[in-house]
């Protein structure tokens, strides 16, 4: 005859088929919830990727924008100043009808020739003196030795030399491009850097836009306590031609090439940034004015997404 299992046994049979289902259970909802999880990480990172390009979308907008208002003031004047509305500067704002969440823009467009251009040294043969002699002005302006202007314009000249691959000439765009093996150079740029750019080619300092640091470099005579001087005069009245400079100021003396010296500009820098969601792009662009025509040089973009964690 069987013998039926005790009472104590049954029970913990019981509780066992109980603690069974109950890991089962536990078990189908982490997955099921894993699941969900995951789902969700793809909606939103979708929901990001797509927000970057719509914001990428968006800054090509502004840089065409950009374009058209260069144009028209080319079309108005052949003086550039910074009261002129390519140099008013778009505060962080809204733009409505955007899908995807909200979005906003900001940005400025900057006179890419009121800085001293490095592309201005480097002739057919070597360094151009009269430009290393404003170099190294503006090396004793930013509190660096100017007798080693010399030496620094020389390795300058080697690296804005082109490149030969396959026929093609490669040069550097921008001064990050620069490949620069002394330590006292790459100082001597971040030192440089509110008062230097890399054009395409040789360009004038337009007299309504630069620093005082920049026209002082500029000038043989010229301190930089006038050139502050000048600076605050031309916030009264702009210059309206090169040779005006020397009316307010009589005795001037131009370092290198007087057209190296004007009012006007054909190279502009427009950095912006723009938010779509939670995605974050920001731009810089360099433009160039040739009559009404306004081309883009070069678009460089950094996209910023937050990363999705799971």
């Amino acid at each position: 005859m069987r013998r039926r299992p005790e009472r104590g046994a049954r029970d913990r049979q019981r509780g066992a088929a109980v603690i069974l289902a109950l890991l089962v259970m536990t078990l189908g909802v982490l997955l099921v919830s894993g699941a969900f999880l995951r789902q969700s990480v793809m909606v939103r990172q979708v929901g990001n990727d797509a927000a970057a390009a719509q914001a990428r979308w968006l800054l090509t907008g502004a840089i065409d924008w950009v374009r058209v208002v260069l144009r028209e003031d080319g079309r108005g004047t052949m003086v550039d100043h910074a009261g002129e509305p390519w140099a008013a500067p778009l505060e962080l704002t809204r733009i409505e009808g955007v899908r995807g969440g909200k979005a906003w823009v900001s940005g400025r467009v900057e006179d890419a020739q009121s800085r001293f251009n490095l592309r201005n040294l480097a002739g057919p043969a070597g360094p151009v003196a009269a430009e290393v002699a404003v170099l190294a002005r503006l090396l004793e302006l930013v509190g660096l030795d100017g007798a080693g202007a010399g030496a620094f314009a020389l390795r300058l000249h080697a690296a804005l030399q082109a490149e030969r691959h396959r026929g093609v000439a490669l040069q550097p765009a921008t001064i990050d491009g620069l490949v620069l093996v002394e330590p006292a150079d790459r100082i001597a740029l971040q030192r440089l850097a509110p008062f230097i750019t890399l054009l395409p080619v040789a360009t004038s300092v337009n007299l309504n836009t630069a620093p005082a640091e920049v026209i002082a470099a500029r000038f043989a005579n010229l301190s930089l306590a006038d050139a502050r001087q000048i600076v605050t005069d031309r916030e009264r009245g702009w210059f309206r031609d090169p040779e005006e400079i020397h009316r307010r100021r009589p005795g001037l003396r131009v370092l290198g090439d007087a057209g190296r010296v004007a009012v006007n500009s054909r190279f502009f820098l427009l950095r912006g940034t723009v938010e779509v969601g939670r995605a974050r792009v920001a731009g810089q662009a360099l433009l160039r004015r040739d009559g009404e025509r306004v081309e883009i040089l070069w678009v460089r973009e950094e996209a910023i997404v937050p990363e999705v964690r799971t």
